[in-house]
């Protein structure tokens, strides 16, 4: 076996040589492809001896003849080589009729780019919405704590009557007594206005009402500025309780600058308008004239209450005196019945 693969070898270099040759590549030492590049090796006479093989059914095959390569460029003849055929895939260049390296590359680089680009492209896009989301949000909160804050601000100013002063509704009013009865008719003024912010209802009480009339008349007596302020939240702020304290004024304070601007303000068609059933009655029973008055007292009797009590009682008093001018009805049957019939409903009702 040794020796046809021996026999064998030459007859492959010849057929490298024979190639090299035909393709007119340059004259030099023959190189496999890998192979590691070394210096041209020295010439050595080699001597083939056939050995044949002995085998019945073929010869040895006769060594081919010897082949010399053209002389190289300084005038020698190349050496003869010893090629063994081996099987080995040739190498692929980088650099040969394929793709360039550098077009490689720039594709890699450009897909990267475009990679990196698109990263990019959705991380901003991301954040502006996420930030969209996060100022509506924020706004939205926003929104919430101001009103919040405004409706606080509201009540505070509800509760508040003065600086450094409780501002519940039972204080006020404790507050508008003491200025009535000291006639700190300023501090009065605070705390009423104050009051009718806060709890209106509160005017029903007597004690209230009482103290109101007292300070509207010493406002007005004294022409202070508050004065208007107080009126009007007296005729348009607390219903028909300060229209009631209005007639109180003109029915206790007769004479004064408050009881005649109470009157005038009352005898509006508007106000009247608004007025209770029992205090239009009482208003009439004043405003009639002597001969009128005992017809309106079945609208006495059915509507009327402490308030027409009063002008009854004034009709039948013995201090009446009817050569001054005065309305009088001593001992006269229908106006002692009519004062007995509203006695008995004003009691049964509790007013």
């Amino acid at each position: 076996v040794v020796a046809a693969i021996d026999a064998a070898m030459p007859s492959a270099a010849l057929e490298l040589v024979s190639a090299q040759a035909a393709t007119g590549s340059p004259t030099g030492p023959i190189r496999l492809a890998g192979a590691i590049p070394s210096a041209p090796p020295t010439p050595i006479p080699v001597e083939l001896e056939p050995n044949p093989i002995k085998t019945d059914a073929a010869k040895s095959p006769e060594p081919p003849p010897a082949v010399s390569e053209e002389a190289g460029e300084d005038g020698t003849e190349a050496p003869e080589a010893y090629v063994p055929r081996l099987g080995r895939a040739p190498a692929v260049s980088m650099t040969g009729g394929g793709t360039p390296r550098w077009a490689i590359w720039g594709a890699v680089g450009l897909g990267l780019l475009a990679a990196l680009g698109t990263a990019i492209f959705l991380f901003l896009w991301s954040s502006k919405e996420s930030a969209s989301n996060m100022g509506r949000a924020n706004e939205s909160a926003l929104s919430a704590i101001a009103e919040k804050g405004r409706e606080a601000l509201l009540e505070a100013s509800k509760s508040l009557a003065a600086p450094g002063e409780a501002a519940d509704a039972a204080a006020l009013q404790a507050r508008m007594k003491a200025a009535a009865d000291g006639k700190e008719w300023g501090r009065g003024a605070d705390a009423l206005l104050a009051l009718a912010e806060l709890d209106p209802k509160a005017f029903e009480g007597r004690e209230t009402e009482a103290a109101a009339v007292a300070i509207t008349a010493g406002l007005e007596l004294g022409s202070d500025p508050r004065s208007d302020k107080v009126f009007d939240v007296l005729t348009n702020k607390l219903g028909t309780s300060g229209l009631d304290i209005l007639y109180s004024i003109e029915s206790t304070r007769g004479g004064s600058k408050a009881a005649a601007r109470a009157a005038d303000i009352l005898r509006t068609k508007a106000v009247a308008e608004r007025s209770s059933p029992a205090l239009r009655i009482a208003i009439e029973l004043r405003d009639a004239a002597c001969k009128d008055k005992l017809a309106l007292l079945p609208r006495a009797i059915k509507e009327g209450d402490v308030r027409a009590i009063a002008v009854l009682d004034i009709l039948r008093s013995d201090t009446c005196k009817p050569r001054i001018g005065q309305c009088c009805y001593r001992k006269n049957a229908q106006v002692e019945d009519a004062i007995r019939q509203l006695w008995a409903r004003v009691r049964s009702s509790g007013d």
